[in-house]
């Protein structure tokens, strides 16, 4: 195979055919993106294995800023995560209790008791036991006679408390709802990137491959010329 040198139009190093593709291989998208940050490179030029795959990074993350011009918080975390090559974790649990203060933890527990099976049976064994305390007008002087207006006003009282208490609790699960749907898109998001970033990755392998199956077909013919060459010098012996 031929042993010819040629130097990255990017990193600017000499390797052999063997370590370099043409960049017109590649699609037209892929080399206006090497043009923006390396103007002097043509259709002509030769690029590195490792640089293609730089190159192809930043060409999807280019793509995609440029077919969406507003791109919120969540995603310019992913294309930056996406194009540095590292995983970004969110630990929604773990974040949420950290953070929580004493208010919200208390409103967290009120909310979780009230909306309990164990607050609703003593809180009806409670009212049975005031109304059964308050009707037995026999042996003992009721302190709240029917129609129980004591009782009804500790009721009011609950719940003029218990509800505001609950909204807070519904709020912070709402705040937690949204941080897992942007994880979702999150993830969403990061996993469409990789699938667009391995289709490319499987097209230039088959490009690789041809580019050297036709390298490889070119020394052949070359060595069969050769050798056809160096048999025409030698005639056969009759």
């Amino acid at each position: 195979m031929l042993k010819n040198q040629h130097s990255c139009v990017v990193c600017q190093k000499s390797f052999t055919d063997q370590a370099l593709l043409p960049i017109s291989l590649f699609q037209d998208s892929f080399l206006k993106s090497v043009q923006k940050k390396y103007p002097e490179c043509t259709s002509e030029d030769f690029i590195c294995s490792k640089d293609i795959k730089e190159c192809r990074l930043a060409s999807i993350h280019e793509n995609y800023t440029n077919e969406n011009p507003v791109i919120s918080q969540a995603e310019q975390d992913v294309l930056k995560h996406f194009k540095n090559r590292k995983l970004a974790t969110i630990h929604l649990e773990k974040n949420d209790l950290s953070k929580r203060t004493f208010g919200e933890r208390s409103a967290d527990k009120v909310a979780a008791f009230g909306g309990s099976w164990t607050f609703i049976i003593a809180f009806l064994i409670l009212m049975m036991a005031w109304i059964a305390l308050n009707s037995w007008i026999i042996l003992f002087k009721p302190f709240d006679v029917y129609p129980y207006i004591f009782l009804n006003l500790i009721l009011s009282c609950v719940a003029a408390i218990q509800a505001p208490i609950i909204m807070m609790s519904q709020n912070r699960q709402e705040a937690k709802d949204r941080l897992q749907a942007e994880k979702d898109y999150k993830v969403n998001l990061r996993a469409a990137l990789e699938i667009h970033h391995i289709n490319n990755y499987m097209e230039d392998m088959v490009s690789t491959q041809m580019y050297h199956f036709e390298d490889l077909v070119k020394s052949h013919q070359q060595i069969i010329d050769k050798l056809n060459s160096l048999s025409k010098n030698y005639p056969t012996q009759p």
